[in-house]
């Protein structure tokens, strides 16, 4: 019977209705088809979602000083992967508020939100909010290409449904949040935080999370680097998204809002090395080395280093006055350029305008300035000085600025641009005048026992020449190679009293012309002993010792201080014409202050990978090579070198030894010296063969550079001496001859001699 009723029912249904219910039947089957095959097509080929399950991008290595600070970082993308722990509550909810409020409830797609954005947009006449989810974001950033289409957010959209059903909310969220590109070259939060405001992510402050939540839509239109009132504008919305979530209060949106930020406070322009910039490329050439460029790019290493920054600091202070001093002491060599007549005039006040102009930057600042007539025509201000025109203005540089300039010499002429650093002196800022010259300096300092490196400047200026001039520049070192030699010739059964007879000689048999050395004066002085040789540098000596010790024997024992190359069998390697590099130098002295140890220079201790793993630790590399006897003889008569010698300007308060040198026409000058605790190398010429200058020696150029960086970098730190070998006895002689001295002798000079060779008369070492 109820089935009877149920038919009848049905028969009587309006026709209409019927009609409207089969067509909507069909509709709905042919929706669900087309759903089905939209769905088949889209989803054809589609990235797995379950690669993002090891999310591996890349991540910027950095670079650590001893003391932990970051001096260098290399990057294709400036990112540090940080887990969702460590990124603070505040900053999460600033992005989901920002970006996507109801993330925690959706399941990767929200039709609400994109009606919400779709109507804000319209009202605003421009997009202000985004439709996508958090999750779409990350699937558009790390699965599918960026362009714009509807295929595109269709299959964003099922791999959106995806990834929701194979990773937690948690997961999701922190891949966006380390993935996201912030602007500035910085990617993920951790980067932003660093650029922006030179903290860790885990210390902004509410402000600074609403500010870089602001950043994902336009990170170039909203940069608080270069639009820093836009992206106020976009913090004022982000605070106020938090505030209608609940998320924070009006009271602290407020406070937020009026909170001053600082921008751009990164301590130190790591992607051009910091105040180390040759140290972290040498880090990063081993790295290469070792780990190819996807490992130093990709990997986000954490490279440790034994640089002291104190000690680079002082090195950079040191190596600039010295630099200034020959520069000044050789003084103007002409401007950057010239301008025309024509170019120079234009420059000049309209008739009846004033020389105005505007104060001059901060102290420390260096300018371009163009010499320039003063009033009526002058050449040169009422009291001496000089005017000038900067970027600001008119301005004069005052005589002391000048002082420099040598009367009687090339002058500065109308339409020279200068340079010229401003200066602070008791209130008053002006200019004095900076020598525009190419001198290049080096230095590197290095702890003996351990062979780490504290400090490397390979140059002048990094960012005009990023050439080292420590590791990759191969130049002479003159006399400083001669305690290389005279170590050969006490293990040939020299002593330092042994005499040569410093007289004219021409060696007839070496290849081409016939050869008669000479020393730095011109002079000879007779029979010398080796210790008075090398303290006075005499370069006949040095010859007359290598040719009778032989050429091959020398050859053959350089290696022992580190040399990987095989020098020139040439007798001129007597007066260090062998090319070498400072580092090498460095190294080859280390040999002396470890008793004979040569200790292989560490710029890397440490290498840890993004996980807190240590891939590598690198212990110091020591192998013996010559005799400690040797080595203490050898250090004992460079301390003369310094006493008495042509390193007196390098002389410091604590027992140290160290040897100058100079090379021809006086193109390269260098000091190498060491404490039992430090060793330091200088270097000082031109990257085009071009001389110093007069009298401009190592002695005089290199010595006091070193002096004053040693000064500095050894200020705080107990004094010790050599230690002094078993088999070594300390024997009174007389300087001039080399026997013992006499009771009571005055000039006598305690020397070091390996048992049983100290002298008892005079040692002649030719016949």
């Amino acid at each position: 019977m109820a089935r009877r009723r149920k038919a009848g029912k049905r028969a009587n249904l309006h026709p209409f209705k019927a009609f409207l219910f089969g067509i909507l039947t069909v509709l709905s089957v042919a929706l669900g088809a087309g759903f089905v095959l939209v769905y088949r097509e889209f989803s054809t080929g589609l990235p797995p979602v379950e690669k993002l399950l090891d999310y591996n991008p890349p991540v910027a290595t950095r670079v650590l000083a001893a003391d932990g600070t970051v001096v260098g970082e290399f990057f294709i993308e400036k990112r540090y992967l940080t887990p969702i722990y460590k990124i603070p509550k505040t900053v999460q909810l600033a992005f989901l508020a920002a970006e996507d409020s109801t993330f925690y409830e959706h399941l990767g797609l929200d039709p609400v939100g994109i009606l919400r954005a779709f109507f804000a947009n319209t009202r605003s006449g421009q997009t202000r909010q985004g439709g996508s989810t958090i999750t779409q974001q990350v699937v558009k950033q790390l699965l599918l290409s960026p362009e714009r289409s509807y295929e595109r957010k269709l299959r964003e959209a099922i791999l959106a449904l995806r990834l929701e059903t194979e990773l937690t909310k948690s997961q999701i969220l922190a891949l966006y949040l380390n993935q996201i590109y912030l602007g500035s070259g910085a990617y993920g939060v951790q980067a932003a935080s660093r650029e922006y405001f030179g903290s860790d992510v885990a210390d902004i402050s509410l402000a600074e999370a609403a500010l870089l939540a602001g950043l994902p839509q336009a990170p170039s239109r909203y940069s608080p680097d270069h639009h820093f009132a836009r992206a106020k504008v976009r913090q004022s919305y982000v605070l106020r998204r938090m505030e209608e979530e609940g998320y924070i209060s009006k009271a602290e949106a407020e406070a937020a809002e009026q909170e001053e930020i600082h921008i751009g406070t990164e301590a130190l322009p790591l992607e051009t090395g910091g105040p180390a910039p040759w140290y972290v490329e040498q880090v990063r050439r081993l790295l290469l080395e070792r780990y190819g460029a996807s490992g130093t790019y990709r990997l986000g290493l954490t490279i440790e280093t034994p640089l002291d920054l104190s000690m680079q600091a002082a090195a950079n202070r040191a190596l600039s006055r010295g630099i200034h001093t020959v520069d000044q002491r050789q003084g103007y060599r002409g401007p950057l350029r010239r301008l025309t007549s024509k170019e120079w005039r234009s420059l000049l006040p309209a008739k009846g305008e004033t020389r105005s102009s505007t104060p001059l930057p901060e102290a420390g600042m260096v300018l371009e300035v163009v010499v320039l007539p003063g009033p009526g025509g002058r050449r040169h201000a009422g009291n001496g000085g000089l005017y000038v025109r900067w970027a600001g203005g008119f301005t004069t540089i005052p005589p002391d600025g000048l002082s420099w300039i040598r009367r009687g010499r090339r002058q500065p002429a109308f339409g020279d641009v200068l340079e010229a650093h401003v200066r602070d002196r008791d209130g008053i800022v002006s200019l004095a005048l900076t020598e525009n010259n190419d001198t290049q300096g080096a230095l590197v300092a290095m702890e003996p026992a351990t062979g780490d490196v504290k400090a490397l400047i390979g140059g002048m200026n990094h960012q005009d020449s990023e050439f080292d001039r420590a590791i990759q520049g191969r130049r002479q070192p003159g006399s400083a190679f001669k305690p290389l030699i005279f170590a050969a010739a006490v293990d040939r059964g020299y002593t330092p009293s042994t005499i040569i007879n410093d007289a004219p000689v021409t060696f007839d048999d070496l290849p081409g012309k016939p050869w008669s050395p000479k020393n730095f004066s011109e002079r000879f002085y007779g029979p010398t002993t080796l210790r008075k040789a090398l303290i006075k540098s005499r370069n006949v000596v040095a010859v007359k010792l290598v040719h009778a010790m032989g050429l091959p024997y020398l050859l053959d024992y350089l290696p022992k201080f580190g040399f990987e190359q095989r020098f020139a069998a040439n007798l001129s390697i007597s007066l260090g014409t062998g090319q070498t590099s400072l580092l090498e130098m460095v190294r080859a002295y280390g040999v002396f202050a470890q008793a004979g140890t040569l200790v292989e220079p560490r710029f890397i201790t440490r290498i840890i990978d993004q996980h807190g793993n240590i891939l590598e630790a690198r212990p110091p590399r020591r192998r013996a090579t010559i005799a400690p006897e040797t080595a203490y003889i050898i250090t004992r008569m460079m301390r003369g070198v310094m006493k008495r010698g042509t390193g007196r300007r390098a002389q410091i308060d604590r027992p140290a030894a160290g040897k100058t040198g100079t090379t021809n026409d006086l193109r390269d000058a260098w000091f190498i010296g060491f404490t039992p605790d430090l060793i330091a190398g200088v270097w000082v010429g031109y990257d085009r063969d071009k001389t110093l200058g007069a009298h401009e020696t190592g002695g005089r150029v290199a010595a006091p550079i070193w002096k004053d960086f040693m000064g500095d970098a050894l200020a705080d730190t107990p004094v010790s001496d050599f230690a002094i070998p078993a088999q070594i006895v300390l024997v009174a002689i007389d300087p001039e001859t080399g026997r013992r001295a006499d009771p009571g002798q005055e000039n006598a000079v305690l020397e070091a001699f390996r048992r049983g060779t100290e002298p008892e008369r005079v040692n002649w070492g030719e016949p």
